[in-house]
């Protein structure tokens, strides 16, 4: 009789483990996070394609002219995703204080090297949005950005906050608190709790201060990570500045429970 190793293994059944992060049995559901400009978009971004690389999910840019495939995550940068049309998922949506989004934008867009900053454009009689913002004062430059950024504005506004398959998460709130703010969305997604735990791991290492190397509000010009801090917008947001915001962005703060009143 034959006793080698080779044959002993091979009486023993092959143990199988679901790799991906849903319970057994359960299909793949399609999981998406629609964000907005300025909004966690490179942070939240940089979480997601680290829980798809652990567990073998295809990551997704959204695009309107593609179409949305049944399972995977997909990032929507700019809240364009029309959930009626989709499969069964499972979504996550992240906005930020406007006021801030004007900001971080601001200086942002200083030094970018996006192409449309670069585009010379007849209303800044010819220079380029970035020669225009650098040639301004800071709060000629912010309100210039609050123009700018009026479409991220009727974004937050349009977006549909009572769907109860997607989850609305605060930029604040995910800064400040990641771990009671990522654990419920990773539980919403589906995933089983060691999934959570794996997942969250991959989120305390994309923290500010995890790819920074520095404290959050501690400024270093130049970079993506710029500060990072919520409330910026109390240290340059000056009276006409705050009256072009309200301008343009109407009762939006109110509407996002971001002030209970026109008095800020």
């Amino acid at each position: 009789m034959d006793s080698s190793p080779a044959t002993s293994l091979c009486l023993q059944p092959a143990k199988t483990v679901n790799p991906l992060p849903f319970s057994d049995g359960q299909n793949p559901p399609l999981l998406f996070h629609s964000c907005h400009h300025k909004c966690g978009t490179h942070w939240l971004r940089r979480i997601l394609t680290g829980v798809a690389r652990r567990y073998g999910l295809n990551f997704i840019p959204f695009s309107e002219e593609s179409s949305t495939p049944a399972s995977g995550i997909v990032f929507d940068q700019q809240s364009r995703i029309d959930t009626v049309l989709l499969p069964a998922y499972r979504g996550s949506h992240m906005i930020r204080d406007p006021r801030d989004v004007v900001v971080s934008g601001y200086f942002y867009h200083l030094w970018t090297k996006e192409d449309w900053v670069h585009r010379p454009q007849n209303r800044y009689n010819g220079l380029s949005y970035q020669q225009y913002l650098n040639s301004l004062s800071i709060e000629d430059g912010l309100i210039a950005e609050i123009l700018v950024s009026a479409f991220v504005f009727k974004q937050m506004r349009k977006w549909d906050y009572s769907d109860a398959n997607t989850l609305e998460l605060k930029y604040e709130s995910c800064f400040d608190d990641p771990v009671n703010s990522f654990a419920p969305l990773f539980r919403h997604y589906g995933f089983v709790d060691e999934a959570v735990e794996i997942s969250l791991k991959i989120a305390s290492d994309s923290t500010f201060e995890s790819i920074a190397r520095r404290k959050p509000g501690v400024i270093q010009n130049r970079q993506v990570t710029r500060s990072g801090q919520p409330g910026q917008w109390r240290q340059h947001f000056t009276q006409r500045v705050k009256d072009e915001f309200r301008n343009q962005a109407g009762d939006l703060l109110q509407v996002l429970a971001y002030e209970i009143n026109d008095d800020w």
